[in-house]
């Protein structure tokens, strides 16, 4: 979704990496997480957000880190300080924080999503340097944030670009912190209903699965939302889309055994539309959600989002004031 919306070894070793991954993963234990607007907000901000997140029992908190952010003149880097405060204050309530390395820079093809080799090379340049700053205190990183979209003010490009990023990027954080996860994936769900639609089409998701780039990720993101049904139906229709999910990822070459994460799901409550949702819904959709996840196997599932706010006004299970909505603190804490 939009920034004010709403990451082993290769070559011979390989084998062996993902073989340890694999067992890693099936000792994992499932985390429960929220997704945040933290890479411009105030420190006072910040905290409200920490204290959600130690009252609700979150393990995760998946957050923007956007190159905009970073290189604010070109060929200068330099990690804005609120993102310091944010990152110690998710680990002081006992939370791993999930950076989004996303979305373009006017510096280079107009701020669209890297497709040239230069522009490429500064993203990993970007990449590298948040790693370095963050290292050992950050351990999950997502390259960009629903490829398949025009989030962050960017084009439609095709698949193989994402795929070039992702190849470049892996092995680049792991040169700077061979600990951390690379994480990629994270099509939007249209994307998915699309690919089960209609098989024989040209698809971001069936295209990326179909490519080698399995051996430079640690792990699948996920966004899986189910929405637009009458609210009775949504978990049996969940549980399919969960499943092919599941199966499609797995069943492909190179991904066999590759941790699946949810990091975005949620519905919209406290506000009208066609799409909305009680408050007492919400929470039991996204109990729904956390319930199925573990009924496949996925390593964890991130809400979206914490609070109501920007375009997508409602997801929150807090509002814009921070009022509580039924799912704040009622399910999560037991659940994660």
């Amino acid at each position: 979704m939009k920034i004010g919306r709403r990451g082993f070894l290769i070559g011979s070793s390989s084998f062996a990496a993902n073989a340890l991954l694999a067992d890693a993963a099936k000792a994992a234990t499932f985390e429960v997480g929220v997704g945040a607007h933290l890479w411009s907000a105030s420190r006072s901000e910040i905290d409200k957000v920490v204290k959600a997140v130690r009252d609700n029992g979150f393990k995760l908190v998946r957050w923007d880190a956007p190159w905009k952010g970073v290189e604010l003149t070109k060929g200068r880097l330099e990690i804005p300080p609120a993102w310091d405060y944010a990152v110690e204050a998710i680990r002081s309530v006992g939370a791993e924080n999930i950076l989004i390395l996303d979305y373009g820079n006017k510096y280079y093809v107009g701020g669209d999503k890297p497709t040239t080799a230069t522009a490429r090379s500064a993203f990993v340049i970007y990449a590298e340097a948040v790693a370095k700053h963050f290292k050992g205190r950050v351990a999950r990183y997502e390259v960009w944030n629903e490829w398949d979209t025009k989030n962050g003010e960017t084009s439609y490009q095709p698949i193989e670009h994402y795929v070039s990023l992702v190849k470049a990027c892996y092995p680049a954080l792991k040169a700077v912190d061979p600990s951390v996860q690379v994480m990629a994936g994270n099509f939007s769900s249209i994307t998915y209903e699309r690919s089960f639609l209609n098989p024989f089409a040209t698809n971001y998701f069936r295209d990326f699965l179909a490519s080698d780039v399995g051996r430079y990720m640690d792990g699948f993101s996920i966004h899986p939302y189910v929405r637009g049904l009458p609210v009775e139906k949504i978990p049996s229709a969940m549980d399919a889309f969960f499943g092919r999910i599941e199966g499609a990822i797995h069943g492909s070459p190179g991904f066999e055994g590759k941790p699946i994460l949810v990091t975005e799901i949620g519905w919209k409550a406290g506000v009208q539309g066609q799409q909305a949702v009680s408050e007492d819904q919400q929470a039991n959709l996204l109990a729904e959600a956390i319930k199925l996840s573990k009924k496949y196997r996925f390593h964890g599932l991130c809400i979206y989002e914490i609070k109501d706010g920007g375009e997508d006004f409602g997801y929150g299970i807090y509002d814009k004031d921070w009022t509580p909505k039924a799912a704040a603190g009622r399910v999560f804490g037991k659940l994660n």
